[in-house]
Parts: structure tokens; sequence; C-alpha cells
């Protein structure tokens, strides 16, 4: 035993703990899925209002009614996805979840999944529901209409995310990569295994917004407008495209938001397209028609304009997030690494 100290009894020597070994305290399973569990509903809560307010706009002006309800339906939920999908694309573009690595950064951890799995997992059940949905309205026996095999043909595209989702897989990845490697030597891993380049999501969109540019309507006003967003998810995924490449030849090195200014636009023409696809609602374009509001710019400048004001609506969301950071954490110091 050693003397002690004046206020402290004494000290046992270093011989007599050196078998007391204490290791920190690991996290249980059941806290890490709960914290995840909290950390999604929380992130969701915006989306359920963006849901809430939809229904409520729906239920107000007593639409989707009779044999509206089935196309009202897919519309507003597959345009609603869109709308939603472009407002987190350019919340990522801001900085929103860069701590997982999702905000075209450096991961400051690899113990996150990417952004492109949440996307390719998150499309594919949606894909893997409704293709047993598109024929809710019809009779048992009744053929298969044109109309029918189209979107039917789509909702099956959109499994092409499982694709996307195996090669996100860190197991999948480290089986291909042994393909390539002979030796029991180690091997560095390239620069741009860093980030994520999958390219299926953006592939998914973009042949969907093809596809429906082009798809059959009864009045030309239709044809239009449905025109009008499928070019738009196109848009989107050229820009997201252009993303990755240059993502690849120059691959993100620091954990703060790189922002490429592709994003910002591909964000964009992904909201609207969606918003446009919410007003190709068939009960929607009969009713314009009807009161000669058929006018396709009146349309798309309304699109563009409550996503001008959803984009400044979600600056300050990611704002406010990150000044209540600075409130409660410690200011990181930043340097310019030119």
């Amino acid at each position: 035993m050693s003397d002690g100290t004046l206020f402290g009894p004494p000290s046992p020597h270093s011989e007599e703990t050196l078998h007391e070994i204490h290791f920190p305290p690991r996290i249980s399973l059941l806290r890490r899925i709960g914290r995840a569990a909290f950390a999604t509903a929380e992130r969701a809560l915006v989306v359920a209002g963006f849901g809430l307010l939809l229904s409520g706009i729906v239920v107000y002006t007593g639409g989707c009614r009779q044999h509206y309800i089935n196309g009202c339906l897919a519309h507003l939920i597959k345009g609603g996805i869109f709308w939603v999908y472009g407002l987190v694309s350019f919340a990522r573009f801001l900085g929103w979840c860069s701590e997982l690595g999702w905000s075209w950064n450096r991961a400051p951890s690899s113990r996150y999944p990417t952004a492109e799995m949440v996307e390719s997992t998150v499309i594919f059940l949606y894909g893997a529901t409704n293709t047993w949905m598109e024929r809710f309205g019809a009779n048992p026996g009744d053929p298969f209409t044109t109309k029918e095999i189209q979107h039917i043909g789509i909702a099956v595209m959109f499994l092409v995310r499982l694709v996307g989702m195996a090669i996100e897989s860190k197991t999948i990845r480290k089986w291909l990569a042994a393909l390539a490697v002979d030796t029991s030597e180690s091997v560095s891993e390239p620069e741009n295994y860093t980030s994520s380049f999958n390219p299926f999501p953006a592939l998914v969109i973009g042949v969907t917004g093809s596809v429906m540019a082009a798809h059959f309507q009864t009045y030309l006003f239709q044809v239009q407008i449905h025109a009008l967003w499928g070019n738009l998810l196109l848009a989107f995924a050229i820009l997201r495209c252009l993303t990755y490449f240059f993502l690849w030849v120059a691959p993100p090195r620091s954990t703060l938001p790189s922002r490429p200014p592709t994003e910002a636009l591909g964000s964009f023409f992904l909201a609207c397209g969606g918003l446009s696809f919410i007003f190709s609602t068939e009960e929607v374009t009969i009713m314009a028609m009807r009161r000669g509001r058929d006018d396709i710019m009146m349309f798309a400048v309304t699109a563009v304009a409550i996503t001008c004001l959803a984009f400044c609506w979600t600056i300050g969301v990611v704002a406010f997030n990150g000044w209540l950071k600075t409130r409660t954490k410690r200011a990181v110091p930043y340097h310019n690494s030119a």
C-alpha cells in the first residue's frame, strides 16, 4: 500500500489491481434499436405532416370519390413521394444528416447506412407493394388493360432498387472485391471507395419520367401536364448522374457538406415534378378544362412557386437546426484548405 494522501486513504499498488480490467459499458442492442427508431420517427414527422395536409385538402374539397378514388390515390401518393424526395434531397444538399455522411461529404463513421441504401430500400418497398395495387377496382377475371400493363411495368421496374440495395451491401461489396484479390496481403482501397456511387435510384426515376412523358391520355391538356412532370423527373436523373460523375472524379475529403450545384438543381426539378404529378390528377385536369383553366404554363408556374416557398421553408428548418447545435455544442473552428 502507498502512504496515501493528505485527505484520502492509502491507494493500492498497481500489481494488486493489475487483474482488474474495466471496459466501458456497451450500449445494448435494444437501446440502439430504440435510438434508431426515435431518430427515424422524429425525422418522419415532417412527412407525416405533409400527408395530413394533403388528406385534409382532399376531405375539405370533397375530391377523390367514386370512380376517381383509385387514380387520385395513385397521383397523390406517387407525386407526394417525389415531392418529399425532392425536399429531402435539397436538405441533404444544405447539410442535413451530414453526421451520417448523407450530405455528399466524407462519412465520419462507417456504422451508418448510406443515403443510397435508404433510397433503394424505401422505393423497393414501394414498388413491391404497388405492383399488386394496380388492379384495384378491377373485377376478378377481367383482362389486363393497356394502362394497367403500363403501370405494373413501371412498378416492377422499381424493383431494380433491389440491385441498388445489393450494391450498397458491405457484405456483397467484400464478395465482389474478393474476385480481384488473389493474395492474402492487405490492399489499399481507392479514394472513391469512401463515397457511394449508385446510379440505380436515378436510373429508375429517369426512366419513369421519360415513359410517363409519353403516357397516353384522353385529352391534349392531360398529355401536356404528364409530359411536364415526366421531363422534370428525367432532368433530376440527369443531374444526379452528373453529381456522381463529379464526385467520382474528385471524392469528398472533408466531413463538411460539399454542396454540389447539380444536386441543388436536381432536387428542385424533382420536387417540382412531384407537385406537377399531383396536379395531373384526372379530377383536377377535367375541372380545369371545364372552367377554361387548361393552361399548362399556369400549372407549371404554380408548381414552381410552391416549390420555391417549400425550399425557403427547408432552408429555415435546416438553418434553425444548425443554430440549435451551435448553442448546445462547442463551436468547431474551420480553416481554408486552399
